[in-house]
């Protein structure tokens, strides 16, 4: 293709460009990202990043079906300005969630700049995962601060409302009605929690909601496309979170039902020739992590199911936290209903406004009453599978039931819309039957919306204070946007010439690993707390090599001011004493929120064995 044909097919995609596609662009820069990792020069890899992302993206708007349709500004006024304004509730104070501080941010960092894990480091993230959606984070971090770097997960969740908008969009005739429709599926309270921090579930959102149109879509035209774009989003939404790999089966099914829907359509010898190619776009964003952890540890997806892969630096076990699900099938089978009535073992947000429950009975009634219906039949065996999945493999966590309770929140509208304008009553008593039916799922979908936007009030992984509960603090944090970049510029000078005096970093205890890859992202971090890590003699001499690497450095760690003597007792187990502790106040980008701790001296206290 010559310069000026190709600057003409630019140009055309670019007219062509929608909100979605945008959204798409810091997914791919992300995937490319990994695949520079080797590159150390890092201006170099994220030049070479850009360029190569271009590239795919025009591949990715390539995949486009020709009927995809925008929203209207109805759309913008209607879903975006209340998902804005929950999003504003808390956004000027700073996230300090647990699992941020914990491991979400110094993956962030690490991979931002290159290989995971840099010379030194002994798990500096004690959990580690995939980079990659901590990586997208990161990027709006670095661009707009610590307190809008959030706004990614805003994004998000306004593209996922687009794919509900266009799901939904043969069901609900009114071009109104309809924006109304999709912000009620949306509105639940565990999507909501999650716009303004950073944590990373609602990341994949728009990729599965988008796999799921596609997998509804005729066969009749451009199949192969519509398959490798299809393979390309569910490969990116396992590569932000393996246990999504539960979720894309559903949508596998779903697609596969669609297919042989429509025999006439259907080309086996086209599907062999287009699938090789799928499941290489399927595998291209889970290959550089997946191949870096397993040089690293010898299992693919360290830490998980470590009894299968048998990592020397885990235990031989299945990670499976007992706090949270059902305990036996039985419980598995109803625990999408029961979690309405019960939410003790939910998550640490014990809360459920039940549009999980209400969404399994809407599935049951489609596929009883309104199985001829293809589209609704799909969706319905969509949010069966899936909500049973969520239970067995997922651990019933409410955190990790979005997806099903907006497909299973479309699923009910749908069935809602068809039983009152579609469904025939040849007698009175079928007349009633329907009225009856559509009344109660309308009504439970009013109370759900009614419960979901109460607990948004008090509730989110921050448990920070809205704009309501604190007007004056919000109104002072909030002179601190876009000034939020680095978090020494808030510290006192004799607290930060301390920390900077530091060489290596001794992970002693919980959430403090954040500000150890905020502060001084170019110095190692060992994990020292967790067990894990020791059980076996190729994990201590992993530590103590580490150790050794970091010989001659100041050996430092941050300890909270009530763990002090756990502290202490981790690094003594791994062979370093204490020389001297010091209080120090680590500023959350804020005067006023800041978290009091002690900052450790250690030594090797005897040779390491």
């Amino acid at each position: 293709m010559r310069l000026p044909e190709f600057t003409t097919y630019v140009a055309g995609k670019a007219s062509g460009v929608t909100f979605t596609d945008l959204v798409i662009l810091p997914y791919l820069i992300v995937l490319v990202r990994q695949y520079f990792w080797t590159i150390e020069q890092n201006i170099a890899a994220w030049i070479l990043t850009v360029v190569v992302t271009a590239v795919l993206w025009l591949f990715f708007l390539r995949l486009k079906e020709p009927d995809e349709q925008r929203v209207g500004r109805r759309f913008w006024i209607i879903v975006g300005l209340p998902l804005l304004l929950v999003f504003a509730l808390r956004v000027a104070f700073p996230d300090t969630s647990y699992d941020v501080l914990n491991y979400r941010i110094v993956g962030a960092e690490r991979a931002l700049r290159g290989w995971p894990f840099i010379s030194g480091d002994f798990f500096p993230p004690f959990y580690p995962l995939n980079s990659a959606p901590d990586m997208l984070l990161g990027i709006f971090r670095h661009l707009l601060g610590y307190r809008l770097g959030t706004i990614f997960n805003l994004f998000t969740l306004l593209a996922t409302a687009v794919w509900v908008y266009k799901l939904l969009e043969p069901y609900i005739p009114n071009r109104i009605l309809v924006n109304f429709v999709v912000l009620a599926v949306v509105w639940t309270e565990h999507a909501l929690f999650l716009v303004n921090n950073y944590m990373v579930d609602l990341l994949a959102l728009p990729l599965q909601l988008e796999a799921t149109w596609l997998s509804l879509q005729s066969t009749r035209q451009n199949s192969s496309k519509r398959l490798w774009r299809f393979a390309l989003l569910l490969g990116i939404t396992v590569a932000l979170k393996p246990l999504n790999l539960a979720y894309a089966l559903p949508l596998i099914a779903t697609y596969f039902m669609t297919t042989f829907s429509e025999r006439k359509s259907l080309r086996l010898r086209s599907l062999l020739t287009s699938g090789p190619v799928a499941v290489g776009l399927f595998l291209l964003p889970l290959a550089p992590y997946t191949l870096y952890i397993y040089r690293e540890t010898g299992n693919p997806v360290f830490p998980l199911y470590n009894a299968i892969f048998k990592s020397p630096f885990w235990p031989l076990a299945n990670l499976y936290d007992e706090r949270w699900g059902a305990q036996t099938w039985l419980e598995t089978l109803v625990w999408p209903v029961r979690v309405a009535f019960d939410t003790s073992r939910t998550g640490e947000l014990a809360v459920n406004s039940g549009r999980l429950s209400l969404a399994v009975i809407a599935a049951v009634i489609a596929l009883v009453a309104l199985r001829r219906d293809r589209r609704l039949r799909a969706l319905s065996v969509a949010t069966l599978l899936g909500a049973f999945l969520w239970s067995a493999a997922l651990t019933g966590y409410s955190r990790y039931s979005v997806l099903v309770e907006f497909i299973g929140g479309i699923t009910l509208v749908c069935v809602i819309s068809r039983i009152l304008l579609t469904w025939k009553a040849n007698s009175l008593w079928q007349h009633y039957t329907r009225a009856t039916f559509a009344g109660i799922l309308s009504l439970g979908l009013i109370v759900q919306l009614a419960r979901a936007s109460y607990y948004v009030t008090q509730y989110e992984w921050s448990m920070r204070p809205t704009v309501f509960d604190e007007p004056r603090a919000h109104l002072a944090e909030a002179t601190l946007i876009l000034r939020d970049y680095r978090l020494e510029k808030f510290m006192d000078d004799a607290d930060r010439s301390r920390l900077s005096s530091v060489g290596a970093w001794i992970e002693s205890g919980p959430l403090a690993s954040g500000f150890y890859a905020l502060l001084a992202p170019d110095k190692p971090i060992l994990c020292a707390f967790v067990p894990d890590y020791f059980y076996s003699h190729e994990g201590r001499e992993k530590f103590n090599q580490a150790l050794r690497q970091s010989a001659g450095k100041s050996l430092g760690t941050l300890c909270h001011e009530n763990d002090i003597t756990t502290c202490t007792r981790f690094a003594q187990a791994r062979g370093l004493e204490v020389i001297e502790h010091l209080p120090v106040t680590i500023p959350v980008y804020s005067r006023q929120i800041q978290i009091r701790m002690h900052l450790m001296t250690l030594r090797l206290s005897e040779p390491n064995k």
